[in-house]
């Protein structure tokens, strides 16, 4: 079977079932079982030889996902998908775990490279149902003993004061917040009746010649990127303001989540390190399975299939007829590059890295995100309206500086 032919096939599940309206009754019917099934889950893997109990709850819980995929809501549905997902995986994951998680929260210091290390424990949570509950929030696992090998990024806010932490954060919210809107806003000006509509449309302009084609096509790849990057950001640091203020949280149980990922040397170093890390654990979960056939390759191409499907999931919310492929396709290659990488290392005894390992990396990004970020505007993914556009100062200065570029690029 082709990916094109196995995309359609997925989408078809997806479509298969007549949805219902969001609405009070219908959450509480069809949303709320999953919660409390996946919450429930999240305490039993905290205690020891509860893996029988798990067992037996995990059909009640697949069938909670399949009511749950039948609730539709224009403005939630992909985030929806989403979190289905991640609840799924991440309840499939706990299920198959015999030894109990241990909350283990820790602060972090860092060495000359910038590599995150334990420096002093904090006292772990005694309540238990506290803890399930940071379980299931925490994606990366900080401060957890199942996030072994997890890369913490140099923090360089003042961790220690809460008062000037949450001041930075707060900033920090501030700025990403006002650079993903004109981000966000210059993308959209590039097309504003295809690409910054909801409707969707091509990067790939075929009424320029293929050079001017691509150049335009890769610096939306680009912009795409960094909206990603700074809308990340947003989220997150309003989580982080939000649980230390509100909460109690540490600042230790924030740290950042991205490591200047336009310095990375490797695509190793890209997707292991700099990158965000939030579904690393999920991804090589599901790519584990495939080693059992395949190996390590089996292993990482696993994990980047897996990330592919995570993500066209948030792309068919959007637009239920957009192709799979390219999107898998274009994550897959990513697993692809790593293992160029290794063979590279193995035969020529030397690190992918350097100024050669960074036009490497850019080059095999530039070369696949393309064909991701494509699939994306085709779905009207980037088109769709955002309180984000409203923030940035500078929208109507962006909007002629971008429509002007791109009409030079048409003389």
């Amino acid at each position: 079977m082709s990916l094109s032919s196995a995309g359609h096939a997925f989408s078809d599940i997806l479509r298969s079932k007549p949805k219902l309206p969001l609405t009070f009754q219908t959450f509480a019917s069809h949303i709320l079982p999953l919660l409390l099934c996946y919450y429930t889950t999240a305490v039993l893997v905290l205690l020891p030889r509860t893996q029988p109990i798990r067992i037996i709850l995990l059909p009640i819980t697949v069938l909670a996902v399949f009511r749950a995929v039948l609730i539709t809501d224009q403005a939630l549905d992909a985030l929806k998908h989403l979190v289905i997902f991640l609840i799924t995986v991440r309840t499939l994951e706990w299920t198959s775990q015999i030894e109990p998680y241990r909350r283990q929260a820790v602060r972090y210091s860092f060495n000359k490279e910038g590599l995150g290390t334990k420096a002093e424990a904090v006292p772990e949570y005694s309540n238990l149902f506290m803890n399930a509950l940071d379980l299931v929030c925490s994606l990366r696992g900080v401060g957890w003993n199942w996030s072994r090998g997890l890369y913490i990024p140099p923090d360089t806010r003042p961790t220690g004061s809460k008062v000037r932490f949450l001041a930075s954060t707060f900033m920090l919210f501030v700025w990403y917040t006002f650079i993903c809107g004109t981000l966000h806003t210059a993308v959209k000006s590039f097309s504003p009746e295809t690409i910054g509509s909801s409707s969707g449309g091509t990067t790939f302009d075929p009424s320029l010649a293929p050079l001017l084609r691509y150049t335009r096509s890769s610096i939306i790849a680009t912009l795409t990127a960094f909206v990603i990057f700074n809308f990340m950001h947003c989220g997150y640091y309003f989580g982080a303001f939000v649980s230390i203020f509100f909460l109690g949280h540490d600042p230790s149980q924030w740290p950042p989540i991205f490591d200047k990922p336009w310095r990375a040397t490797s695509l190793k170093e890209m997707w292991g390190r700099r990158w965000h890390q939030f579904f690393r654990q999920s991804f090589v979960f599901i790519g584990r399975w495939f080693g059992f056939v395949g190996g390590r390759a089996g292993v990482v191409m696993g994990a980047f299939l897996a990330s592919g499907v995570y993500h066209h999931i948030a792309t068919f919310a959007i637009d239920a007829e957009v192709d799979a492929w390219p999107t898998l396709v274009s994550f897959g290659m990513m697993g692809v590059g790593i293992l160029l990488e290794a063979a590279f290392e193995r035969v020529t005894r030397r690190r992918v890295g350097g100024w050669v390992g960074w036009l490497w990396t850019m080059a095999w990004m530039m070369l696949w995100g393309n064909l991701m970020v494509d699939a994306w505007t085709r779905a009207g993914m980037l088109g769709c309206s955002s309180f984000l556009d409203q923030v940035a100062p500078v929208k109507k200065a962006v909007q002629w500086t971008v429509e002007g570029f791109d009409k030079l690029l048409h003389q």
